[in-house]
């Protein structure tokens, strides 16, 4: 075979290449990577691997850091990375830019929160979403991120970006504004996409995310209130609407307070009255607590995007109602005894 026919059947076919190609040219394709946050799962990566990825890495590091006046720097309290499983290389310089796509669930398995920084040997890297809201808005500035100093531990407020600011837990963390059932965004299948079957116009000064969305690819999760899971991809298309459309749900700091002060006043509330109520009355009172809570959380949700923590006030209301009932059965059993030993 003539060597300049090699070439060309090699050129054609070296598909790796031709997409790197294509996402150069798009100028405005941002790829996932993923961190290992188990050193278990990262052991298998080489000096050499770590050190390549670092290089690849480098210039999407997040390095402006906002802290209080008088507070002195302090490492930042974020999710800390073992290791970090990047793109081919030649994927990885055509992109416009590269975020993580690791998704946490909480410890019952529901995905509330999302963490937009990941801390790896010492460096700050953003989440997809951050970087995909970066690039949509094209903004040139550098992103910043503040943070609590020594005085407090380290801890994110918020990551700023032009004049977005999108608020997290100290962990950096943000906590993701569902939007109802899954399929709130538009899905179009990849091969529809191919063949041209789609709207014209679908995806002109759109954002694209491509993903998995069968259960089958293991990259669905679940949410609070839905009975459905949600594709990853999904996941990330409602962090990114949060981002861009400044719709977050917030934790205040008198949240903590709020839960506090809602505990004392309940247990002497329902400490006076059950322990003067018949059974049934008391069950009601209880009932009425309880939905009450829910009823408060509920509100600052739809009227002001807050989130209340009703798990432990709402365990409370049982437990002091358990501990009335027991208490008042053992003294009128006692009573009972003593009037028949009488």
């Amino acid at each position: 075979i003539p060597p300049d026919v090699f070439e060309e059947a090699r050129a054609a076919y070296d598909y790796d290449r031709q997409l790197a190609e294509a996402i150069e040219r798009a100028g405005n394709v941002v790829l996932g990577v993923y961190h290992f946050l188990n050193q278990a799962d990262a052991a298998h990566l080489s000096p050499e691997k770590r050190a390549a990825n670092r290089e690849l890495l480098k210039r999407t590091k997040y390095e402006t850091i906002k802290f209080p006046p008088g507070d002195a720097p302090q490492p930042l309290r974020i999710t800390h990375s073992f290791g970090v499983e990047t793109n081919l290389p030649l994927f990885s310089v055509a992109a416009r830019s590269f975020g993580h796509f690791t998704i946490i669930p909480d410890t019952d398995g529901y995905v509330r929160q999302s963490p937009l920084l990941i801390e790896l040997e010492g460096a700050y890297y953003p989440s997809l979403d951050l970087e995909i809201a970066r690039a949509y808005l094209r903004l040139k500035s550098p992103p910043m991120i503040h943070a609590l100093g020594e005085k407090g531990g380290g801890s994110v407020t918020a990551i700023q970006f032009g004049a977005l600011a999108s608020p997290t837990n100290a962990e950096g963390k943000l906590l993701i504004n569902y939007y109802g059932p899954p399929r709130a965004f538009p899905y179009y299948s990849l091969s529809d996409v191919l063949r041209g079957a789609f709207p014209p116009g679908a995806f002109r000064g759109k954002i694209a995310l491509f993903g998995f969305t069968s259960s089958v690819y293991q990259d669905v999760h679940s949410a609070s209130f839905q009975a459905k899971t949600y594709p990853g991809v999904e996941v990330h298309a409602t962090i990114l609407a949060n981002i861009l459309h400044h719709d977050f749900l917030t934790q205040p700091a008198w949240t903590m307070f709020a839960e506090a002060g809602i505990i004392v006043l309940l247990g002497l509330f329902l400490g006076i009255v059950l322990f003067r109520l018949r059974t049934l009355a008391g069950a009601a009172v209880s009932l009425l607590s309880l939905l009450a809570v829910a009823g408060s959380a509920y509100f600052a949700f739809a009227a002001w995007q807050v989130w209340l923590n009703v798990t432990v006030p709402g365990l409370f209301i049982l437990l002091n109602h358990l501990v009335m009932i027991s208490y008042k059965y053992f003294i009128e059993e006692k009573e009972k005894r003593d009037i028949t030993n009488a």
